[in-house]
């Protein structure tokens, strides 16, 4: 009997172990905006010492130009930080991935899904969504493009080193680092309770969450659709993978070099 007692206080201390690394993983997002506060912070003061007299509004429109940059290592240095908390798991993942040889054409598969889903249902939903705000606003309409886009499309223009900064954001970085926050610590998070029905609220926020982090800093909620949708097709291949996270990091990765190839195509 002490034996069983002490073996389930064993399993209780290390699943308590792995929520708190994930609860640390979910305020990765939140945690990177102290170096990304940081950097800015550091960039202005050096910019108001080389351009003295140029007006705050000035050294704010040439802050814009290092901007991806601070975000690509806010980060990348959080993406190191979640590596090292879980590095067994992500080291398992990476390998169970190489040993499916039906991987590529489950990828490939997954990602034209996700892509009908999303331009099917986005015109549909926003209908419906649209329909339902003009009862109590008779002058809503849904944006054509998310300032979110807007703000994306308009960082290409500051400067070639911008740009650059801003495709290894788009395609790399971001990509990785929304995965391991609202996918695998999310999830993980709620999966380390013994209850289907905290389960179904990690899918449910992995997925709100997700989209709502594209608006919420514009206010553009009208434009959340395409987001949601998005955020529960990975949801959805995050479980087809059994909770392998690097599924959906490629899928993801995919989706955004397609996304932004698009975006040069149509300017």
């Amino acid at each position: 009997m002490e034996e069983i007692k002490k073996e389930i206080k064993s399993e209780t201390k290390v699943s308590e172990g792995k929520r708190i690394n994930y609860f640390h993983t979910i305020a990765m997002y939140f945690y990177s905006y102290v170096p990304m506060i940081i950097l800015l912070s550091m960039v202005g003061v050096l910019l108001a010492q080389i351009y003295p007299l140029l007006t705050q509004k000035e050294i704010s429109t040439k802050m814009l130009h290092f901007g991806a940059w601070i975000q690509v290592i806010a980060q990348i240095a959080c993406i190191v930080v979640i590596w090292a908390m879980h590095k067994v798991i992500f080291k398992k993942n990476i390998h169970e991935m190489k040993q499916n040889k039906n991987g590529l054409k489950e990828i490939l598969i997954a990602f034209v899904i996700l892509y009908f889903a999303v331009v099917f249902l986005t015109p549909l939903l926003n209908a419906i969504y649209e329909s339902t705000m003009k009862i109590f606003d008779s002058g809503f309409k849904v944006p054509s493009t998310s300032e979110n886009q807007n703000a994306l499309n308009e960082s290409f223009n500051y400067s070639i080193a911008s740009m650059l900064g801003t495709l290894l954001l788009v395609i790399i970085v971001a990509p990785v680092f929304e995965e391991l926050v609202f996918r695998f610590g999310i999830i993980k998070f709620f999966k380390t309770f013994n209850n289907n029905k905290l389960h179904v609220v990690g899918y449910v926020l992995s997925a709100t969450l997700f989209g709502f982090i594209h608006v919420w800093s514009a206010g553009d909620f009208a434009a959340v659709i395409p987001y949601l949708i998005s955020g529960t097709g990975f949801v959805l291949i995050f479980i087809k993978f059994k909770d392998n996270v690097m599924y959906t990091i490629t899928i993801h990765i995919m989706w955004n070099v397609m996304a932004t190839m698009l975006m040069f195509i149509t300017q």
